[in-house]
């Protein structure tokens, strides 16, 4: 920035005005040619990028299925990783499974809740739970009632339920006792009313 008067002194390229003209700015012949250099130098950066990247691409093309295959198995493993963790995080088991559906679970809880508590250094109350089909001859338990007054758990029961059956099946430890049988179920399905 410099004053009208003395603009013509510097030797350079006027860029704007002000809105009352009383200034005038001035980039100085030197510092354009220290930008054109700076310009070149970029353009010089993305070709050399370029040149790199493709003689790169050269050495990594007849690869690409072993790279691909090495993607897939580093997965796998950050898949395997991620589970032990969670289980280690939710203190859950591999529980036996039976092919039949059928649920007995010893101090069940819900992970999710699990976790909120502690970091509120709360417990979450474990639930025992047992429904079994008909099977050689013994009389099945296919239902279960819940009721008890408003926030006396029952959709905690519920969600707690259907989340962990819905991780084993997928196949994650589970939170429940060590002493507990699962089942495996064609569908889960949730009806939970008032809105949850």
């Amino acid at each position: 920035p410099v004053s009208p008067s003395v603009k013509r002194r510097i030797n350079g390229i006027v860029h704007d005005e002000s809105a009352t003209g009383k200034t005038v700015f001035i980039e100085p012949a030197e510092v354009v040619e220290a930008n054109n250099r700076i310009r070149e130098l970029e353009a010089e950066e993305r070709r050399e990028v370029i040149r790199i990247l493709t003689v790169f691409s050269d050495e990594v093309r007849p690869h690409v299925n072993e790279i691909l295959e090495s993607y897939q198995f580093l997965g796998t493993v950050d898949l395997i990783h991620a589970k032990v963790a969670l289980a280690d995080l939710t203190k859950a088991v591999e529980p036996a499974v039976l092919e039949h559906p059928h649920i007995d679970w010893i101090q069940a809880v819900h992970p999710l809740l699990q976790l909120a508590l502690a970091k509120q250094e709360k417990k979450v109350v474990p639930l025992d739970i047992m429904l079994r089909s008909e099977r050689q001859g013994v009389r099945g338990e296919r239902l279960l009632i819940i009721s008890g007054p408003n926030a006396g758990g029952k959709s905690v029961c519920l969600k707690t339920v259907g989340l962990l059956q819905y991780m084993l099946q997928c196949g994650l430890s589970i939170p429940v006792g060590d002493r507990s049988t699962c089942g495996l179920f064609q569908n889960i399905m949730i009806d939970i009313g008032d809105e949850q």
